[in-house]
Parts: C-alpha cells; sequence; structure tokens
C-alpha cells in the first residue's frame, strides 16, 4: 500500500506511525510501494481510492404515529 501525501508520509515514520503499520518492515514496503515523484502535500478531503467502501446513508427517523395519532412520547399522562 503506497503512501497517499507527504503528511501521510510523515506519520509513518513517527513511532506511532511505525507502530500502527506494523512495524518498520511494513514501513519499508509502504516507502517501496510509493511513487514519490508525483506525491501531493496533502490528500483533499473526500477523495477515495479504490479499495474504499461507500459510505452508508443516515436515515432520520422520524417518530412513528400510533392509531391516535401521537407518539408515545408526546402523549400527556
Amino acid at each position: 500500500m503506497p503512501f497517499r501525501s507527504k503528511k501521510q508520509n510523515a506519520w509513518g515514520h513517527t513511532p506511532a506511525g511505525i507502530e500502527a503499520l506494523g512495524g518498520p518492515a511494513k514501513v519499508k514496503e509502504w516507502e517501496s510501494d510509493t511513487n514519490y515523484s508525483n506525491l501531493p502535500e496533502k490528500v483533499e478531503s473526500g477523495a477515495a481510492d479504490e479499495n474504499s467502501t461507500p459510505k452508508k446513508k443516515k436515515f432520520n427517523f422520524a417518530p412513528q404515529r400510533t392509531r391516535a395519532g401521537y407518539s408515545k412520547a408526546q402523549r400527556v399522562a
């Protein structure tokens, strides 16, 4: 898996990045897969690679109506 930006590359060489990637050998693997000739400074937000899955749509659940026309939360006891 190649680094996608210079910032990601810098993070990959920090202690937290090395641990998250799986050790120094994995960091070297990422380095060998990276094309540094056209590496952007930062990946634009919303950019997706071919391995990412589309995000699920969030639903807005409205209160369900009962036979009386009000939800249980709206009823006054």
